[in-house]
C-alpha cells in the first residue's frame, strides 16, 4: 500500500519535517508519480521507523475516543469503574504520545548536531582558504618589493650611464673644437 507524505507521517508517528528530511538524506525511499507527487510504501515506513503505531489515517484523538468507547463497553459488561479504565487508557495514550514526541525531539537534536558539525567543518575549510590566500598575498608583496628594488637599481644605473655618456660627448666635442696646433701641443 502506498500513501502520500502526510498520511505517511501520521502512520509512522513522525512529523512531516522529519519525513521530508529522511527522504532528502536518502534514508527513506519513495517514488514520484507523473504529476510530481511523492508516494511512500507502508512497508518502507515500517523498515525505517520500526513498528507502526497507527493504522491508516487514525488520528490520536480518534484513537483515544475508540479506547474510551472500548472502556465503556467493558465497564457495562464487567460492571467495573469506568472512570478508572478511561483514565488508564488516557494515561497509556499520553505515555505513547510522550514517547513519540521524545523520539521526534531526539531525531531533531541529532539532525541539528549533524548540521552544526558540517557547518563547523565548512568554517574550518574557509578559514584554511583565507589563511592560504593571506600567505600568498604576503609572498606576492615580497616579490613585488624585490621587483621594485631591481627596477630602482636599473634606473640608477641608466642615470649613471647617461652622465658618463654626457662627459664622453663633451670631451669629444672639446677635442673636435681644438685647432690642429692645439691638438698637437696641447
Amino acid at each position: 500500500m502506498k500513501v502520500n507524505p502526510t498520511e505517511a507521517a501520521q502512520i509512522a508517528g513522525v512529523t512531516r519535517k522529519t519525513l521530508y528530511a529522511d527522504m532528502q538524506k536518502g534514508t527513506l525511499s519513495y517514488e514520484v508519480t507523473d504529476k510530481k507527487k511523492r508516494l511512500i510504501n507502508v512497508a518502507e515506513l515500517e523498515r525505517v521507523y520500526g513498528t507502526l503505531t497507527k493504522e491508516g489515517n487514525v488520528s490520536p484523538q480518534k484513537e483515544l475516543f475508540e479506547a474510551k468507547g472500548d472502556a465503556e463497553k467493558t465497564q457495562s459488561s464487567a460492571g467495573g469503574d469506568v472512570n478508572a479504565q478511561i483514565m488508564s487508557v488516557r494515561l497509556e495514550f499520553m505515555e505513547k504520545e510522550r514517547a513519540r514526541e521524545r523520539e521526534q525531539l531526539s531525531e531533531q537534536i541529532e539532525h541539528l548536531r549533524s548540521m552544526l558539525k558540517s557547518e563547523q567543518e565548512e568554517r574550518r575549510k574557509i578559514t584554511a582558504l583565507l589563511t592560504d590566500q593571506s600567505a600568498e598575498r604576503e609572498q606576492q608583496g615580497q616579490v613585488q618589493k624585490q621587483a621594485q628594488d631591481e627596477l630602482d637599481m636599473l634606473k640608477q644605473t641608466v642615470l649613471e650611464l647617461k652622465k658618463q655618456n654626457r662627459s664622453i660627448f663633451k670631451a669629444l666635442k672639446d677635442e673636435r673644437n681644438k685647432s690642429f696646433w692645439q691638438k698637437l701641443f696641447g
